[in-house]
């Protein structure tokens, strides 16, 4: 087959990027694959890339300045078109990694809608132009990358047809329960605690529930709490100062090994107040980690309560988090056995499961679209 993939950028970071370079890489082999994209990373010499120009001066003025040209640049003679969210109108398939309606809502209920113009620009021209992407015309089929993402497009969108889930895979290898043996004590040593301390770690952006998982540390009898973020992390800081916990709270910047950094921890935090997959949870889960986070996070759907994970009721209950926190800390083994349940929920979620999900879609598609062709030539 012949497959374009269009997305803003094409790297091994996470989120969007991450998806598609899991996914092209392993169809390189047996198929024409082409990027069409703004940057790339990386060495592949099977891949064909294409730059699509952007405006790259804030997030906002790529995301809407790529559109137009991934419109005309991308050509149609391809079996497969393959985008990722709003990256313009010449697709026949559309991952939705985020519903951009219900992102907006929820940032504005939490209070984090940030500036007014970007605010105003979403809920007037993105939205809008998202919906439209998504419309049968454009996208004949939507991979939505969990059951959340499907459930929020039937009701911002109202589109229920010729949406399957599909999700994310995980790196069982990079992400793997050994990696405690080689780098636990190396990275706690790092870090300034002992090998008998309980440590949890909460990754990435901070307003995903830094604040819940700060305060229930404090709530705890003697946890640690590793975070490892790039965000800019003053009001937590100010926080973590005035609940007495600069020794109990340690930071990290943003790590390209963070399996290294999983196999210093016992247990993931990550009370997220919306997250439509969070890669976190399932590295974590196969490192063997348990999870406390809740139904916010499309992953938390690979969890089962209590014997593969913890789920709190509300995104944010630091007294619940705590009184997990606490459990774990006193059932070491315990701990143990729901880390290795938790590794044995995702073990058939890996990438190749993703690509072959994803391989079938292609197919089924592209032969739908080979007999309406050959309908139009009767």
């Amino acid at each position: 087959m012949k497959i374009a993939f269009i997305v803003h950028d094409f790297h091994c970071h996470g989120g969007h990027s991450r998806y598609v370079v899991e996914l092209a890489t392993r169809f390189m082999d047996k198929h024409e694959v082409h990027v069409y994209t703004n940057t790339w990373e990386g060495d592949f010499p099977k891949i064909y890339f294409h730059k699509i120009p952007a405006i790259t001066w804030r997030e906002i003025t790529k995301v809407f300045s790529f559109i137009l040209p991934a419109t005309f640049l991308v050509p149609s003679n391809f079996d497969i078109i393959h985008s990722q969210g709003l990256c313009g109108f010449r697709h026949d398939i559309t991952t939705t990694h985020i519903i951009q309606k219900t992102w907006l809502r929820e940032l504005k209920s939490r209070g984090f809608v940030g500036s007014k113009s970007s605010y105003f620009f979403w809920k007037w021209i993105g939205i809008p132009l998202e919906k439209l992407a998504l419309l049968p015309k454009f996208s004949k089929k939507i991979i939505a990358i969990s059951k959340k993402v499907a459930y929020d497009l039937s009701i911002d969108y109202k589109i229920t047809d010729n949406v399957e889930v599909v999700y994310h895979g995980v790196d069982l290898n990079t992400f793997h329960p050994r990696n405690k043996e080689y780098h636990r004590l190396e990275i706690r040593k790092a870090i300034g605690i002992n090998d008998n301390i309980f440590l949890g770690i909460f990754v990435g952006n901070l307003k995903k529930g830094a604040v819940a998982a700060i305060k229930a540390i404090s709530k705890t009898d003697s946890c640690h709490l590793l975070i490892v973020s790039g965000s800019d992390s003053t009001h937590e800081k100010k926080m973590v100062k005035h609940l007495g916990l600069e020794r109990r709270i340690h930071w990290l910047g943003l790590s390209k090994e963070i399996e290294k950094i999983y196999a210093a921890a016992d247990c993931l935090v990550f009370p997220t107040f919306f997250d439509t997959f969070g890669m976190v949870i399932t590295e974590a889960m196969a490192s063997g980690l348990p999870v406390i986070t809740n139904r916010n996070a499309g992953a938390s759907e690979l969890i089962e309560h209590e014997v593969s994970g913890f789920l709190t009721t509300d995104p944010w209950d630091d007294i619940g988090i705590s009184k997990y926190l606490n459990y774990l800390e006193k059932n070491r083994s315990i701990a143990d056995q729901v880390g290795i349940k938790g590794r044995l929920a995702v073990e058939s979620y890996d990438w190749d499961n993703c690509a072959k999900k994803t391989m079938d879609i292609y197919l089924k598609l592209s032969d739908e679209k080979r007999k309406m062709k050959n309908k139009a030539f009767k």
